[in-house]
């Protein structure tokens, strides 16, 4: 399992591309969205993206760590699905309890849609 736990963040460059082209939004609030696409590996990983206007490093350190945490504790890594979270600035304060609700409700909603009805995310 420390194999899983070790990547479950690494991605190359050609991976971003990748899965920006091919994932599909979620879940979202007014500061925040998931996307999730299909994972090449058998585990998922999580991918969070703080622009440099969303906050301080610390805010964005804080939400990144927490994010990783709930991926990992959560078990959504099992889904073999890669997420990626995209804060923006009103979604960088966003609390602990929130996060998981918003990440539980991206991973639930994979049983209940098709991901033919949501079209890919456009930046």
């Amino acid at each position: 399992m420390s194999h899983v736990t070790k990547n479950i963040s690494s991605f190359t460059q050609q991976d971003i591309t990748h899965l920006l082209k091919n994932a599909h939004v979620k879940a979202r609030t007014p500061g925040l969205r998931v996307l999730l696409a299909t994972s090449p590996y058998s585990y998922g990983r999580i991918l969070v993206i703080t622009p440099r206007h969303s906050g301080n490093a610390v805010k964005r350190n804080k939400i990144r760590r927490r994010l990783k945490a709930l991926f990992y504790q959560n078990n959504f890594y099992k889904h073999s699905y890669d997420c990626v979270v995209i804060v923006k600035k009103e979604g960088i304060l966003t609390s602990f309890e929130d996060l998981r609700k918003l990440l539980t409700k991206a991973f639930f909603s994979l049983d209940s849609l098709n991901s033919s009805e949501i079209p890919p995310y456009q930046s």
